[in-house]
């Protein structure tokens, strides 16, 4: 080793810190995330258990099976039946609070625009309130536990109608944070 003193050697080589795994390093990176729908990141676990809850048939229970499809109609049809399960005010927090805590344990997320399509949901007869607030509840929550934060974009599909989009961002702005 140098000595620092004199800059003299004795021949070994310096010892430096071993290198860190280039994944570990890049998931330890923070991350920001600008485009990310909620309704594609339900995990499979939770799909089968919000299907349980409300009595709800899948084309599977196993979870490794859920999101398992070959063209894109399946997908379609998968996508259709996961956000089948998500109804109450509830199953939206956990949504939005899993896929943070996701984001959080598995790359450092510490930011992320969330999109979220009311039509989905509001199609069901669920109230726009319930989708809302709900969302918001669950990104509260994971800020809380996880120090991630989360701003939510409603996204309307173009096919709606024109005055039912109007009618949905009136009150998407009117409701939103309302407990």
């Amino acid at each position: 080793m140098t000595n620092p003193s004199d800059g003299a050697t004795d021949g070994a080589k310096p010892e430096y810190p071993a290198k860190a795994d280039y994944e570990q390093y890049l998931r330890r990176l923070p991350k920001v995330e600008l485009h990310c729908h909620v309704e594609g990141t339900l995990r499979p676990a939770t799909v089968v258990e919000l299907a349980a809850k409300h009595k709800i048939a899948l084309p599977t229970t196993e979870v490794d099976e859920i999101y398992r499809y070959s063209t894109i109609y399946e997908f379609l049809e998968i996508y259709a039946a996961v956000n089948s399960t998500v109804i109450d005010r509830e199953d939206f927090a956990r949504i939005a609070y899993e896929t943070l805590q996701d984001g959080v344990e598995l790359g450092n997320l510490k930011y992320r625009e969330m999109f979220f399509n009311p039509t989905l949901h509001t199609a069901r007869g669920i109230p726009m309130a319930t989708v809302i607030d709900g969302l918001i509840d669950g990104a509260k929550a994971a800020e809380t536990d996880f120090g991630v934060s989360c701003a939510f974009i409603a996204d309307v599909y173009r096919r709606t109608r024109r005055r039912w989009r109007g009618r949905w961002s009136r009150r998407y702005s009117r409701t939103a944070g309302r407990s």
